[in-house]
């Protein structure tokens, strides 16, 4: 099988002229969307929104020779850059929750890459803050019963409401930590508890909750794993009494 070829970047600057003479060159920028002549900007740049006033942001870095990282951000009625977030060189991800944000506004983001004697930048992306927040569950907590007290076995969840905005709570459980996590129930606001019958001995589960209201997802709870074990054998000894 051929190797595959890496794919090919091309770079642009532009001037202007007129007869009395040209211009200084544009700064330049890549076909992959950002700038830089030497040095490749951070890739696959990502931003969500959590709320009102924070935003995620993760990438993937490229360069080999950074020095440091420039998070930037500028608001949609602004056409200047401000940096927000000096980083070391390896960071993949960073927070915007400075208290500098707004609910319901548009905000873009860039990341951009400091090396000794040049810089690139990523693709620039955009994101719509919240109207509300949504603050996760917390304390969530799985507990396997199998006791008398109980009509069945069952995976008996708790866990700690931190937000009265929710008007839904999603309950999410994978098989195994390499598995991929399925909504089970949806349950109504301010409920903390909900048991989970549909279990099979001998596999493991693992748990988060979520909060939705309007069609939007919350942060997960913390997570927590729960095995099902083998029902405990009661033991009884029969002792012939000698004649």
């Amino acid at each position: 099988m051929p190797i595959p070829k890496p794919p090919v970047i091309n770079y642009y600057k532009i001037r202007a002229y007129n007869k009395i003479g040209k211009s200084n060159f544009s700064v330049i920028i890549n076909s992959e969307g950002g700038s830089g002549a030497g040095i490749l900007g951070p890739q696959s740049l990502t931003a969500t929104a959590w709320g009102q006033r924070e935003v995620e942001l993760n990438w993937v870095n490229r360069a080999t020779n950074g020095i440091y990282l420039s998070v930037q951000r500028k608001s949609a009625s602004s056409v200047l850059w401000s940096p927000i977030a000096t980083l070391s060189a390896s960071r993949t991800s960073y927070t915007d929750n400075s208290g500098t944000l707004f609910g319901g506004a548009t905000y873009y983001y860039r990341v951009k890459v400091i090396a000794q004697t040049d810089s690139g930048s990523s693709r620039e992306v955009s994101v719509i803050t919240w109207p509300f927040d949504l603050t996760p569950a917390s304390n969530l907590i799985g507990v396997f019963a199998d006791t008398p007290a109980v009509s069945k076995r069952m995976v008996k969840l708790s866990w700690k409401d931190n937000s009265n905005q929710e008007e839904g709570n999603l309950i999410e459980r994978k098989e195994g930590s390499g598995g991929t996590y399925q909504t089970i129930a949806i349950l109504s606001s301010d409920i903390t508890a909900f048991d989970d019958t549909l279990i099979t001995k001998g596999k493991t589960y693992f748990y988060r909750i979520k909060l939705s209201k309007q069609g939007y997802i919350s942060r997960p709870s913390n997570e927590v794993s729960v095995t099902i074990t083998e029902p405990a054998k009661a033991i009884i000894r029969y002792e012939r009494k000698r004649k």
